[in-house]
């Protein structure tokens, strides 16, 4: 049962991410958000209310929003967007790493 528990609290928060996403690039509605996306209107709004985010559609949205990543998706980490999106979604920017002196990002 905490198993259980613990899943719906983690796709509830995956849910609020993606609210944040679609608003954050300028939807108002889902419905609009799902039609850019080329997925149905209840399909994008229950994912939204904690319905579990499938591996299907994280790469649709990986293809669709530049600069999105996994990890921000599933677990909430920034380190992987690119800067211009994490400024978009308001968190903190990627740092740059250094690799060899070399700055990458």
């Amino acid at each position: 049962m905490l198993a259980l528990e613990m899943s719906d609290k983690k796709n509830k928060i995956v849910g609020r991410r993606l609210r944040h996403l679609r608003k954050s690039l300028g939807y108002e509605y889902a419905s609009t958000f799902a039609r850019y996306l080329g997925i149905q209107d209840n399909r994008w709004t229950n994912l939204e209310n904690g319905f579990p985010l499938s591996k299907e559609i994280a790469f649709l949205l990986i293809r669709k929003v530049s600069g999105l990543d996994f990890n921000w998706l599933f677990l909430g980490r920034t380190d992987g967007l690119s800067r211009g999106l994490a400024q978009r979604l308001g968190v903190e920017p990627p740092t740059p790493s250094r690799r060899n002196g070399v700055t990458t990002e």
